[in-house]
Parts: C-alpha cells; sequence; structure tokens
C-alpha cells in the first residue's frame, strides 16, 4: 500500500495531540480508489477538511491503544502496522515517549484519525532528578491511559520496556491477556550485565511474553531465541519482518566501473568507520571510482572523522561524504542511484543480542531498489544473502580485499538474482501484515 501524507499542519502543542490534517484532491481521489471514503465524507469546495474518522471503513469500528518508549520512524514496521489496522476499521492511540516527534510522522500517525498521545520529558540539569521525574511522570501516564480508559480499548499494542521494572509491573497488572500484543522490538531486557538483575527482569519478560494473546517477533533467529527460553509462548508467537511496502523503481545500471556509489544509513555503531575506510582504501588501491555516503552522524562525529580522514587517508576526503541523520524517504530516493548497500553491527563482546540477531530493515529496503549488500555481523542477512545469492557476507575485515572482487564479478548476477525475490514478492508487508489477522477477534 503505498504511503499517504497529509498537507503540512501546525502541530498541537499541548501533552496528547488530536491533530486534523487538509487533504489534496489527488490524496482524495487515492482514497476513493482504495475504499476508503465513506460516501459523502468529502466534498469539493475549498479549504474542506474531512473528519479523520471518515477514512475509517464505517463497520466495526474498534480502538487500539499502542504503548511504545522509542521515536516514531517511518520505515519502522509498528507504524506501517497501524496503517494496516486502520484500513481494519481500528483507530489508534499511539503512547510514546519522545515527545520531539518530527511534523512528518505526527502527520503519518495522525492523517487517517490516530491521536498521538506524548508524554513531556523533563529539562532538568541532573540527570537523577530528571531520570525520577520522568519516571513518575511516564507511570502516571501508563496509569491514566492505561487504567483509567481500558475499557475503551479493544486491544493493546505493547513494545518491550528494555529495563524500566515499574512499567513491566505495571504492564502485568494492566494490560490484561484478553486484549494484549507484545511486540518484541530490541530485547534488551535480555543483555543486563548485573546477573541477578538479568534474571529477575527476563523472569517478568516471561511472564508478559505468556499473558498476551500474540507475541511479535522481528525475524526466525530470534523467535528461536524466545522459543528456547520460553517454550510456552511457541504457538502464539509470530515473525513480521520490517519489510517496505512496495518495491522501489531503480536506475539502469550498466558500467558500474565508471562510477559505483555505496551507502549505508543509521547507527554509527563501534568499529563501522573503520569498515569504511578498508573498504574505500581497496577500492582506490584498484582504481575504482566510487563515492562512499555515510548517514547518521551527529556533528561531532562529523568532525572528528573529516580530521581523521584527511590526516590518515587524504586521498579519500574527495570519495567520503559524511552526512548527518536524514528523513528515511531521502535515504530511499538516495537508493534509487546506489550500487551496493552495507549492514554493518559489531561482533566483539560488547555485541547485544538484538545486535548479533538484528534483522535490519535496510536490508529490506536495499532488496526492494534491487541494491545489492555488503553484510558484516548479521547473521541473518549472512543467511538471506546465501540462500538468495543477493551480496557478499564478511566473517572478517581480512577477507575484504578478495570479496569485494566478487562484487564486481558478480554484480549483474546479484542484481537479477534480487529481481526474482521481487517477482515471486517475498518481502512485501502485505504478507507480513496476514500474519495478524487471526488474532484480531
Amino acid at each position: 500500500m503505498n504511503q499517504i501524507k497529509a498537507t503540512a499542519c501546525k502541530p498541537n502543542q499541548m501533552d496528547y495531540s488530536f491533530e486534523k490534517n487538509s487533504i489534496s484532491q489527488c490524496e482524495k481521489k487515492c482514497l476513493a480508489f482504495r475504499g476508503l471514503v465513506r460516501s459523502g465524507g468529502m466534498t469539493e469546495g475549498k479549504g474542506s477538511i474531512p473528519h479523520q474518522t471518515d477514512l475509517i471503513p464505517t463497520t466495526n469500528k474498534k480502538v487500539a491503544l499502542f504503548v511504545s518508549f522509542y521515536p516514531i520512524i517511518d520505515n519502522d514496521y509498528n507504524i506501517k502496522l497501524i496503517k494496516r489496522l486502520n484500513t481494519e476499521g481500528i483507530l489508534v492511540e499511539y503512547m510514546n515517549f519522545f515527545e520531539n516527534t518530527s511534523l512528518k510522522y505526527r502527520q503519518e500517525l495522525t492523517f487517517y484519525g490516530n491521536q498521538l498521545l506524548l508524554k513531556r520529558k523533563s529539562k532538568f540539569n541532573n540527570k537523577h532528578l530528571r531520570m525520577f521525574f520522568n519516571l513518575i511522570g511516564g507511570t502516571f501516564f501508563v496509569l491514566y491511559h492505561a487504567l483509567g480508559k481500558y475499557r475503551r480499548y479493544n486491544y493493546i499494542f505493547t513494545v518491550d520496556y528494555q529495563l524500566n521494572l515499574l512499567l513491566y509491573f505495571l504492564e502485568m497488572a494492566l494490560l490484561k491477556k484478553s486484549k494484549r500484543f507484545y511486540i518484541l522490538q530490541e530485547l534488551y531486557q535480555f543483555d543486563n550485565k548485573k546477573r541477578y538483575l538479568r534474571k529477575f527482569i527476563v523472569f517478568l519478560d516471561k511472564y508478559s511474553q505468556r499473558n498476551c494473546i500474540c507475541l511479535i517477533n522481528r525475524n526466525d533467529l530470534r523467535k528461536d531465541f524466545i522459543d528456547k527460553i520460553n517454550q510456552e509462548v511457541s504457538n502464539k508467537q509470530i515473525v513480521i519482518y520490517d519489510v517496505p511496502e512496495k518495491y522501489i523503481e531503480s536506475c539502469q545500471r550498466k558500467d558500474i566501473h565508471n562510477l559505483f556509489n555505496i551507502l549505508y544509513a543509521g547507527s554509527i555503531r563501534r568499529g563501522l568507520m573503520g569498515f569504511i575506510l578498508e573498504i574505500s582504501c581497496i577500492l582506490f588501491d584498484k582504481k575504482i571510482n566510487f563515492n562512499m555516503y555515510i548517514y547518521g552522524l551527529n556533528d561531532e562525529e562529523k568532525e572528528y572523522w573529516k580530521k581523521a580522514i584527511k590526516t590518515n587517508c587524504p586521498e579519500l576526503v574527495e570519495s567520503i561524504y559524511l552526512n548527518s541523520r536524514v528523513e528515511n524517504d531521502y535515504i530511499i530516493s538516495r537508493l534509487k542511484n546506489t550500487h551496493l548497500g552495507i549492514l554493518y553491527y559489531p561482533t566483539d563482546i560488547k555485541a547485544t543480542i538484538n545486535e548479533r540477531l538484528a534483522a535490519p530493515c535496510k536490508l529490506f529496503e536495499y532488496l526492494a531498489a534491487s541494491v545489492p549488500v555488503i553484510s558484516y555481523g548479521s547473521k541473518f542477512a549472512d543467511y538471506l544473502i546465501n540462500r538468495y545469492n543477493i551480496g557478499i557476507s564478511i566473517e572478517k575485515f581480512g577477507d575484504l580485499k578478495l570479496l569485494l572482487e566478487n562484487i564486481f564479478n558478480n554484480y549483474f548476477i546479484y542484481v537479477e538474482n534480487i529481481k526474482r525475490v521481487q517477482e515471486a514478492k517475498l518481502f512485501l508487508f502485505d504478507d507480513e501484515y496476514e500474519k495478524v489477522k487471526p488474532f484480531l477477534k
């Protein structure tokens, strides 16, 4: 399903915003074509604003509460899931603990009549005061909406709460089995270094997993991990890949030796820049004309690495472009002219379970744009690379020189294999959402 963007509006400044957005004529036609607009629900007059609930099927309207402690990210499957719930006639109240949500994502959420519930964070300079205030405020926030309005919700979706023990207790007390879906998004609760505390948190999390109607995980490796530690949930655990909603029209890649564009977008993890520089040095030595685009650095990181590259690898200054984090739509537009996508996760002793068992959304976005991948540290990406022959996986930096030659020798084979994956429609969100529907009774 294509994304539908609302026209710009001023966001509500209250803690719990409910924004009404205008809608273009093109969007009206698109919605009407999908059968989402109720007959007579819109007028063609200038400046007319439809009520968002007119964009939801009128039969069997339901309400779901969605509780998340993460920023709203458009390429996150939580947002894709909410959009699908909307088309089923389910309005969503999204309780989010990052009040600095961008206007774009506010619009994405509120366009169909959803409400965006935001908790205001403390601005104390003292770290401990700030944490205490946010904990008390967060607790009250959950109590007010989950307990005070519990009966109005047909479903409750919760995302794993990292290490906030008080909110674990609230979940067990308030969010009943008959309504609750539990999304294991990060798995940080299994990485606590203090053994006694980790055992207690895992005990709480296993209880939370058992007392839900559906447990949603992000890939098969993570599902196997949970099945081993909590066999009781295997019959209600499903996997939803964070895959795109549509394929991306890519450029015609003919002579990759004239200019080879490489892209990485995401968190700047430990060792990433060393990996980037190793690839860049090899390409430079082979006299390959290339551009390396890196997105995700903060200002301090950009300055540090610009100086480091200029001092130690001056020959690479004009080939490596260091950029701040940008909206995902911009990354998608860049993929149309990208030849190779980088996936990187650290493999050292500090690597978290989430990093070791990740199924990065960028992997599927590369595939949607017919971009072969080079992967380091992602077991799931390595699995898909080996199964479908869509790129190369690296076990150690020393293998890069030899394996990069494979990229150029087999590049168009990788592209053709990706197109076969697309033709088979293996990784589109429509099929992923079908796994949730049986639990929406």
